[in-house]
């Protein structure tokens, strides 16, 4: 049966999201206020139609959902690798931090764990589902929605090396996204080996690829 899930956020995690959030949100501030700027000045210095034509190319091409991601972590850690498939099974799944770190409401479901959030002093609200399947070669698969809608899929892979449990993670959107979402993406980046190693998790080697229509960035 579906319950909530009481459990809190690790005070050192929560420390770490937090503070992810605070240049998330000063990120997103930045490039809007720029794109305000661009727009103002493109309106103010070229003739009317030409000022108007440029304003919407500006808006276009922040707001145009053509970037997507792709990437891969290897990472390692002292748990067992039982406790390590608990983990990414559980409601929280380490390198979804950033998600369940900030939910308003963590609930487990029948399929699954649903992450709430509230927006706009609770007049816009999204729920992130969270589903795992163990496929037949061992490899975990998490799928996330958004609101129902693919957002994003990370398979998984567990092997013990020595006494050291060893996590694979290869992962990609499943929606694309405007340009004004790369700065929060670059800004995960930046905290995301913090907030993987309060869990009890270094990383070895991550890479990132981007994508623009479906085409590989070199």
């Amino acid at each position: 049966m579906p319950s909530s899930d009481t459990g809190g956020v690790p005070p050192a995690t929560r420390r770490i999201v937090e503070r992810y959030g605070r240049i998330e949100r000063m990120v997103s501030g930045l490039v809007a206020v720029l794109t305000g700027v661009l727009v103002a000045a493109a309106i103010l210095t070229l003739p009317l139609l030409p000022g108007l034509a440029a304003a919407l190319l500006v808006v276009t091409a922040v707001r145009v959902p053509a970037f997507g991601t792709d990437g891969r972590l290897e990472l390692s850690t002292d748990h067992a690798p039982d406790a390590v498939l608990a983990d990414f099974e559980g409601p929280r799944p380490p390198v979804l931090a950033f998600q369940w770190g900030r939910a308003d409401r963590v609930r487990e479901t029948d399929d699954g764990t649903a992450l709430e959030f509230s927006y706009l002093a609770g007049r816009r609200s999204v729920t992130m589902s969270l589903e795992s399947q163990r496929r037949t070669d061992g490899t975990l698969e998490l799928t996330i929605l958004e609101n129902e809608r693919p957002w994003g899929r990370y398979l998984v892979r567990i092997r013990d090396n020595r006494g050291e449990t060893v996590v694979d993670v290869d992962y990609g959107s499943e929606r694309r996204f405007g340009l004004r979402r790369l700065p929060q993406m670059l800004v995960a980046r930046r905290y995301r080996e913090a907030v993987l190693r309060t869990q009890g998790y270094e990383v070895r080697t991550s890479g990132v690829g981007l994508t623009v229509l479906g085409w590989d960035l070199p």
